[in-house]
């Protein structure tokens, strides 16, 4: 369940972004502190210092190696399936391209940055800054740009079809723009001149008419005086703003109403279909800077000051459009109940209607040309394809308008800030994690001042935005009401689908639909105001709430209790560390010792378990063994293969990774890789298997045959390795000799199998519990020895059994008197007493020095004698070769919430293996 503690800490997270886009709208809804003049600058700094920084600072601390391929593969697919959907609605069903750029954007596109990144972090930690980073770098890189590549086919298909109607355009060959065309968006006033070759072949050019156009085309241009620029980037301005309307009358300068001049010695001659402009109000013109707002594209709009030169007006009841010239006649605005019309009226011949007439002019052609409309466009084709005169509409060649698209893209993208903070961020944490190079701390504080302030201003913004509109809801509660359901359940929902799809499980599951769900994204919006293409739509994705889960973890919170569940987080993998995924683990009575906290210093809170089958999930620096998809096993003791013990072949007890109980901490940096709101959480052996994810040591991890079923090898790194080395690797019988075994649980049964492995002849069992018999005959137990049935010690017993002794014993209870009886049965001579039970901290034995003189041995082992990266391989191998039989020793499964029952049976002595499964 979601406490209160967990409730709180997301609001923290929440409030200060929503508080600060309050204050804004406040600022300037009802108090009236900020003037639309400061507005702009304010909002000038956020565009072009603020957010960029802001980016920079997540991206450069981001690890590019670390990329977690199945959250990018889920968020990758989802936009895919979305776009494939809306694809062949708008090919198929008639959809049209405004409306898929539209619902792609309000589905796919989230605010990452600005919301993202505080809010998961708050909800399911740390970790999620990493994913939400690398999902702003595929949407800078990848889906912004795919966005703005729509954006600008659909304003070069509109160009096209106003400009070259009808079959004109397919014979269109080269289309070349002057450097200061920066886009097709309708912002700037746009001239095209076309030149014909002798073929019918054309080329056409578009410049911007009041900044390169000739001056015999710039006369009779109905643009007006440009001003000064105010340097505004992607400015902000009411979307319901009320138009007035403008007659303008137009004188052609020549007969036919087109402009004639030479080329050179060529004599070319240059058809200047007119000016592409807007109609402005009285005293306002279009800018002339070489920054405009339609320029480049930031993470954040910015309101502009009152005297709005690219807006007269802005929504349905009036946006600008485009318009041409010169034609023998005029311009002029007529009003409609639902969406103003730019109409054309050619006159019948030239000089008719003019010096503001229209007398005796004659309507050949009427056309709604409209290119930006907030919130109802107009569709050209549908027109142009009604006009007699031109036929059916064509379109230049695929080539041509690709080239087109690419050179405006290009530019609006090198223009952007943003472009460039994202790329120099990457390109940092190429060079950082790479070589381990730290930023100057004199540059790293300089950049955190300006992003600290990117993110409340980033929100401020918002609000600024906001208090612009006459409504909070500008597009009208039938058209809101389908934003919010596309936004926060079609966009969670594909996204959901996608993650299941791809394996994505747990929290990253969770992380990725909460990120899916977050309000609409800022950069779509911005485009669709600049494009004028549904931003009072894309707007209401700001208003609404985020659902919040929250997923857990089990943890041991004092010794002795049962296991709760809680959430943890789990930082990344650190130099030489590997983060694994683990999907199974089964409860070793080593759990159980330490979990009871008896004669050892207990180390709470704590995540135990250290038996357990995974897959790499990620990998640290310096890690070149393994990498994501891996199947491996982690364990308990290590092998770095540097060591003295590593490299001897009679050794496996690692100087660097050997086990140590009280550690539970991480060897690079001697912190805990898990931890609840900032409090670490202890490890467990290194490995603490007893979470969704783990951070092991590189050392610590066996890699597998991936064919080798991970719920039945799991028990393999541990308990029944332990038990099956300490017969083979150490006491080492030979075929036809006796075998006695103190203690029947699994790790005595794993010597018992060895036993068999080996040839033994007979095989003796001991132990308190006389259930454990029947049991013991599948592992080849011969005979059975309960020393409760006895008067007399057991080895004594044992050696009147067998003839003065056994040949070989192995002790595996831990027990002190067990370990005598183990070393005083075995045959003198050549008999060989093996311990491998762990005793209690305070522990010791004794024994006459003679059972010693008379060559008996006593040896202990550890793990079996394994090597865990060199020799376990090779045991999963016995298991797929049918020489060792696992699924003996697995006698119970349980869902992850249900651990404490797999305790439970061990503590009754019920189980030999209890396997976990992790995705219950």
């Amino acid at each position: 369940m979601i406490t209160g503690d967990d409730f709180y800490k997301v609001m923290c997270a929440m409030m200060p972004l929503y508080f600060a886009m309050l204050v804004a709208y406040g600022s300037v809804k009802w108090w009236k502190i900020f003037t639309p003049e400061q507005c702009s600058g304010i909002n000038r700094f956020v565009a072009v210092f603020a957010v960029p920084v802001l980016s920079f600072h997540f991206i450069s601390q981001n690890n590019p190696y670390q990329m977690d391929t199945k959250f990018i593969l889920a968020d990758t697919l989802s936009k895919v399936i979305v776009l494939v959907i809306l694809s062949v609605w708008a090919i198929f069903f008639n959809g049209g391209l405004d409306w898929l750029i539209t619902l792609f954007s309000v589905a796919t596109l989230p605010n990452t940055l600005v919301m993202g990144i505080p809010l998961l972090m708050a909800m399911y930690g740390d970790f999620t800054q990493s994913l939400m980073v690398q999902v702003v770098v595929l949407q800078c890189i990848i889906w912004y740009t795919l966005l703005l590549f729509l954006f600008e086919y659909r304003a070069a298909t509109l160009l096209i079809k106003t400009q070259f109607p009808g079959p004109t355009a397919a014979s269109i060959t080269k289309i070349e723009l002057d450097n200061d065309v920066i886009s097709l968006d309708g912002r700037d006033p746009l001239r095209t001149e076309s030149e014909t070759d002798g073929i019918g072949r054309i080329r056409v050019r578009i410049r911007r008419s009041t900044s390169s156009a000739p001056d015999s085309v710039l006369s009779s241009s109905i643009c007006l005086t440009p001003r000064p620029s105010n340097l505004s980037n992607a400015e902000i301005f009411s979307v319901n703003t009320p138009a007035p309307f403008h007659e303008y009358n137009i004188n052609p300068n020549t007969n036919n109403g087109y402009s004639h001049y030479n080329h050179g010695a060529n004599n070319e001659i240059i058809i200047c279909n007119g000016d592409l402009g807007f109609g402005y109000r009285s005293g306002t013109s279009p800018r002339l800077s070489g920054y405009a707002s339609s320029d480049a594209y930031s993470l954040q709009p910015t309101p502009r000051a009152s005297n709005f030169n690219e807006l007269d007006v802005t929504n349905a009841a009036g946006t600008p459009y485009w318009v041409r010239s010169p034609v023998a006649g005029k311009f002029f605005r007529q009003p409609s109940p639902a969406v103003p019309e730019v109409r054309m009226v050619w006159g019948e011949s030239p000089g008719k209607g003019q010096n503001g007439g229209t007398g005796g002019g004659k309507d050949i052609t009427e056309k709604e040309i409209s290119f930006r409309d907030s919130s109802k466009t107009t569709a050209p084709e549908e027109t142009n394809s009604k006009d007699a005169a031109t036929g059916g509409q064509e379109m230049p060649r695929a080539f041509v308008m690709l080239k087109l698209i690419l050179i405006v893209v290009g530019r609006k993208l090198s223009r952007n800030p943003n472009t460039y903070s994202s790329v120099l961020g990457l390109l940092w944490s190429l060079i950082s994690f790479k070589w381990n190079v730290g930023m100057p701390s004199l540059v790293k504080y300089s950049i955190k001042i300006i992003s600290d302030a990117g993110l409340g201003m980033a929100m401020f913004s918002l609000g600024l935005f906001m208090a612009l509109q006459p409504r909070i809801i500008a597009c009208g509660k039938k058209r809101a009401t389908m934003g919010m359901a596309i936004r926060f359940i079609c966009g969670p929902v594909v996204m959901s689908a996608a993650s299941v799809a791809v394996g994505l499980r747990g929290l990253r599951l969770r992380a990725a639909i909460v990120q899916a769900a977050l309000p609409q994204g800022i950069v779509p919006f911005v485009f669709a105001r600049e494009y004028g293409l549904h931003p009072d739509i894309l707007s209401t994705g700001y208003v609404g709430m985020l659902a919040c889960t929250i997923f857990f973890k089990l943890l041991a919170w004092e010794a002795g209790k049962p296991l709760v569940i809680e959430e943890v987080e789990v930082a990344p993998p650190q130099a030489n560390e590997v983060r694994l995924k683990i999907i199974f683990t089964s409860l070793c009575h080593t759990d159980v010792y330490f979990w009871e906290a008896k004669g050892q210093a207990p180390l709470f809170p704590r995540i135990f378990g250290h038996e357990a089958s995974g897959i790499v999930e990620s990998v640290g620096p310096g890690v070149t063994d393994l990498q994501p998809g891996d199947h491996v096993l982690p364990v308990f003791t290590g092998e770095c293969k540097e060591c003295r013990h590593c490299k001897s072949e009679e050794s496996n007890m690692c100087d660097l990774l050997r086990i140590n109980t009280d550690r539970g901490h991480m060897l690079h940096d001697g912190q805990s890789r898990f931890s609840i709101n900032g409090k670490p959480i202890y490890h467990f052996l290194g490995t603490s298997t007893f979470s969704e994810y783990t951070v092991v040591h590189i050392g610590c991890v066996a890699k597998i045959n991936p064919a080798a079923p991970l719920d039945k090898v799991c028990v393999l790194s541990c308990g029944i390795s332990t038990g099956l080395g300490a017969t083979l690797n150490v006491a080492k019988p030979k075929k036809g000799q006796s075998v006695a075994i103190f203690g029947l649980g699994a790790v005595g049964l794993a010597a018992a199998e060895g036993a068999r492995i080996s040839g033994a002849s007979r095989i003796i069992g001991v132990d308190l519990n006389p259930n454990r018999f029947e049991e013991a005959k599948k592992f080849g137990v011969t005979e059975f020895v309960n020393p409760k049935d006895y008067d007399k010690p057991v080895q004594q017993v044992i050696a009147e059994m067998t003839d003065g002794g056994v040949d070989r014993s192995v002790e595996c209870t831990g027990s002190i008197q067990a370990m005598v009886s183990a070393f005083e049965c075995v045959h003198d001579g050549w008999g060989v007493a093996v311990l491998v039970g762990v005793p209690n901290k305070d522990d010791s034995f004794k024994t006459h020095p003679m059972n010693l003189l008379n060559e008996r041995t006593l040896k202990g082992t550890f793990f079996g004698n394994y090597k865990p990266r060199s020799d376990l391989p090779s045991v999963v191998e016995m298991y797929m070769n049918k020489e060792l039989e696992v699924e003996k020793f697995i006698t119970h499964y349980v869902s992850f919430s249900e651990i404490n029952k797999a305790f439970d049976y061990m503590l009754k002595g019920e189980s030999l293996r209890c396997i976990i499964r992790m995705d219950g």
